[in-house]
């Protein structure tokens, strides 16, 4: 089995960790980018690895010939597509990001961006608002995303209340007041909560529940974990701290309510529709 510790969005490294089934007490890890990986692939020394590719294969032999081999595992990254708007004078550029790696296609006249411009450098746009849509690929493995540049001089990034949005901005809140307040704005609205952490407790009696980068749970299963934490510590009052990656909305009109409750000030590039 494959399972994903981390992902870094900055980066697109993906940490894997690795675990081997019926393969025996001391099972030989072999991995290739090939689907045909066989006893002649590279061994995996370690269980625990980032790979520098978005895709490979794994295949658990017993040395001791006690199990028959299976076949081989797939493990599949996931393409991150940024933008980073620059404006000097009355002159703008938009610079485009894939990681970990691809090729990407643009369009500035809501085509479809897979038969868009390739992608070469930072490009010229005018001072009005512009909707930038990206395509990008590693072989197989896509990815495809909508940017809105708000007009020259404007404060703040354009939202469409009528669209689902989403806010990618790191939110960390401490003690119940705050973190109770978000999980019942986030009911309210059904929002989701990406890679959410939850600290409860203090020294030793004391917890911590962390979800990787591409969970996102319901507000109402967030609350229920924290009860349920809460009575494994023998603590109904116990202290909390709630960390969010992000949060989905259903519609733009949510997140604004939800942005001008808690008085954030997202820029251009920590709004997602």
């Amino acid at each position: 089995m494959v399972f994903t510790n981390h992902y870094d969005e900055a980066t697109g490294r993906t940490e894997l960790k690795i675990i081997p089934t019926n393969a025996g007490p001391k099972p030989v890890i072999h991995y290739s980018e090939d689907p045909n990986v066989s006893t002649q692939s590279p061994v995996l020394h370690e269980l625990t690895f980032t790979p520098d590719t978005t895709r490979l294969f794994f295949l658990a032999v017993d040395p001791t010939n006690q199990h028959e081999t299976g076949e081989p595992v797939e493990w599949r990254s996931r393409l991150t597509i940024t933008h980073q708007p620059s404006e000097r004078g009355k002159k703008r550029t938009v610079e485009l990001k894939v990681v970990p790696r691809g090729q990407m296609r643009y369009t500035l006249n809501g085509a479809n961006p897979r038969d868009g411009e390739i992608y070469t450098g930072p490009f010229e746009i005018g001072l009005d608002e512009t909707l930038i849509q990206v395509y990008a690929a590693d072989g197989d493995i896509t990815e495809t995303r909508s940017f809105r540049v708000p007009k020259a001089g404007q404060d703040g990034p354009t939202v469409d209340p009528a669209k689902p949005a989403k806010l990618k901005r790191k939110l960390e809140l401490s003690g119940a007041a705050d973190v109770f307040k978000l999980l019942n704005r986030a009911k309210q609205c059904k929002a989701r909560l990406v890679s959410p952490a939850l600290e409860l407790g203090q020294g030793e009696k004391a917890a911590s529940l962390r979800f990787g980068s591409g969970a996102v749970l319901d507000a109402p299963v967030t609350e229920s974990l924290i009860g349920c934490v809460r009575g494994a510590l023998g603590d109904e009052t116990a202290h909390v701290s709630l960390t969010v990656r992000g949060i989905e909305f259903s519609s733009g009109h949510d997140l604004n309510e939800l942005l001008g409750e808690f008085d954030i000030k997202p820029t251009p590039t920590e709004i997602e529709q």
